[in-house]
């Protein structure tokens, strides 16, 4: 499904509370839901998603003061974690980082709760809208959230930033269980396409923040092959960070 082809909607009975909202970005109004789409809900004015799907419904909030936000904020690990270390911060703070794939900012707001500068990209306008009202109930870091396209992001930035992070979609193995709630949301925003489109698709990106940052970190899943050679990379458990140095 390719992104937009998913109906972002609103239901006429919940107008009252997201006028603001439909009116600023032209959100479609409806009476009744009778297909899959994504409905944007005001619950106690905090945001909400809800996924409708023939056989189910799931709900998607986000709170950056609780829940696996905050507890990886805790006891994440710090400047030990290897995030961390790949993009410098275990050994210099406020640096200036840009998250060409910002998703559900899981790992943002962890370079954030470590001193970084962050300037956010999300181009699925419903994540953005749901992102943009959690952090204005709680940000406490310096998070800077745009709403668009990468490419033409970073073919507008005038100047080197220090980092610029990319965690891109990767292809789901045939032999792994169903993604996580989350990953599900995205992979429904960003059709899944060939692997051989989405590698090329990483490689003009990458090759692109080569260009306008003094390091980039490219996170890949372990056994993902190398796109370019890197600087060096660091890896966990299930993951790979290849470090590109200029």
């Amino acid at each position: 499904m390719e992104q937009g082809q998913l109906p972002f909607v609103v239901l006429s009975r919940n107008c009252d509370k997201l006028s603001d909202l439909i009116q600023k970005y032209q959100i479609p109004v409806i009476k009744n839901i009778d297909e899959d789409c994504l409905e944007l809900l005001n619950i106690n004015d905090r945001l909400s998603l809800r996924l409708h799907q023939t056989s189910k419904t799931t709900d998607y909030n986000i709170d950056f003061n609780s829940g696996k936000y905050s507890h990886r904020a805790k006891y994440g690990g710090g400047k030990n974690q290897t995030l961390i270390k790949a993009c410098g911060l275990n050994k210099e703070k406020n640096l200036k980082i840009i998250d060409c794939t910002a998703g559900f900012l899981n790992d943002s707001f962890v370079l954030a709760n470590n001193g970084a500068n962050l300037i956010c990209i999300e181009r699925f306008l419903p994540l953005y809208i749901l992102l943009k009202n959690a952090l204005k109930k709680h940000n406490p870091y310096n998070i800077q959230l745009i709403h668009g396209n990468a490419i033409e992001y970073l073919n507008k930035l005038k100047e080197c930033v220090d980092v610029i992070y990319l965690d891109p979609m990767w292809q789901r193995s045939k032999n792994n269980a169903e993604p996580q709630k989350n990953m599900q949301l995205l992979k429904l925003a960003y059709a899944d396409k060939s692997e051989q489109q989405n590698e090329k698709n990483t490689l003009n990106l990458l090759n692109l923040s080569l260009k306008k940052a003094y390091k980039v970190v490219l996170k890949r899943r372990l056994k993902n092959p190398v796109l370019q050679t890197p600087h060096h990379n660091l890896q966990n458990k299930r993951t790979r960070f290849d470090v590109y140095v200029n």
